[in-house]
């Protein structure tokens, strides 16, 4: 029978051990499990090995091209200030990381360079089932800030992620992703606050070419000319899409001058359909106008030179539409 108990609490012991939090103390250390294959990934079971994937990216040694990563426990950056992983258009991360249900928390950034996020600035591959908790503080000047993703120069994929930062950046600042080429979003809630100085999004700050579907916003969204509660704006460059999506969050436009309105007349420069949660402040700016929407802030069609793309805004919910409605969006 002592045999038995002993048996017993070893294994709760055990069980206790693997799923204990891991507290960052400023550290790097490499990991020991996984090949980097997508059966066999690279296993993070401590913040030491997280912070060793940055040092690695940011040096220059790898960008982990093709591989993958899953995290196997939650990991408390201890308000540390945290290095993003990827800090360069060459020196970018290129893997796969699967957040495997888990937690990254108390992650702290407070500088003035530009992509900033738990990865910094990536190229291609998938970021899933992770939630990501802290603080990112960046000057007006930076650019690409989100809790999950500061900026994607290629085609990725991001399901199932919770942002629970609270932001404020400068230009291109987003819950999920502030700057997004070719992205495909789905199931990803942003719970916090998102302030950019130009363009903010709950989802996604700025994006070109998009499908976001099943993504929830509840954070205030606030910027000084473009903000939105799914996206900020987009350029289009081809087809777009935001389907079964949710706002709930304030938006809060701040202009020197006014919102600039639209109808849902086609004709013209065209003013709201929702304005329920949208508040405009009466502070000074370089803007002549402030463009907000529940759902998405501004879409510039003249950025690819490109007047055949089209947008379609599907089964949206509580704050719609509220911008600059072009020719070519469908509704």
């Amino acid at each position: 029978m002592k045999r038995i108990l002993f048996a017993v609490v070893l294994t709760v012991l055990v069980s206790v051990n693997v799923f204990a939090d891991s507290t960052w103390s400023g550290g790097s250390d490499i990991f020991t499990h996984g090949s980097g294959t997508q059966s066999s990934p690279y296993q993070i079971e401590t913040a030491d090995q997280l912070a060793f994937v940055a040092e690695m990216v940011n040096a220059g040694v790898t960008t982990y091209s093709g591989n993958y990563f899953k995290l196997m426990t939650n990991i408390n950056l201890n308000n540390i200030a945290w290095t993003p992983i990827g800090n360069s258009t060459t020196n970018l991360f290129a893997g796969n990381f699967d957040g495997n249900g888990f937690k990254i928390y108390n992650m702290k950034i407070s500088s003035a360079a530009t992509y900033a996020g738990l990865f910094g600035i990536v190229s291609g591959g998938e970021y899933k089932n992770l939630t990501v908790q802290g603080s990112i503080r960046s000057s007006v000047n930076a650019t690409d800030a989100g809790g999950l993703i500061g900026r994607s120069t290629a085609t990725i994929h991001v399901i199932n992620c919770q942002n629970k930062v609270a932001i404020d950046g400068g230009s291109n600042v987003g819950g999920i992703i502030g700057n997004a080429v070719d992205v495909t979003i789905s199931k990803c809630i942003n719970h916090f606050n998102v302030s950019g100085n130009d363009i903010a999004g709950g989802i996604v700050g700025l994006a070109s070419t998009m499908d976001i579907d099943s993504c929830y916003n509840i954070g205030e969204i606030s910027s000084k000319l473009y903000c939105g509660g799914i996206v900020g704006c987009i350029h289009i460059n081809s087809n777009s899409i935001i389907s079964n999506s949710v706002n709930k969050g304030k938006i809060v436009c701040v202009s020197g001058m006014s919102l600039r309105k639209q109808s849902n007349d086609t004709s013209g420069p065209m003013t709201g359909i929702d304005f329920h949660y949208i508040y405009i402040e009466d502070h000074f700016y370089y803007s002549s106008y402030c463009y907000a929407g529940g759902i998405l802030g501004f879409v510039d069609e003249n950025y690819y030179h490109n007047t055949t793309a089209i947008i379609h805004i599907i089964s949206v919910h509580e704050n719609i539409l509220t911008y600059q409605l072009l020719r070519n969006i469908l509704f």
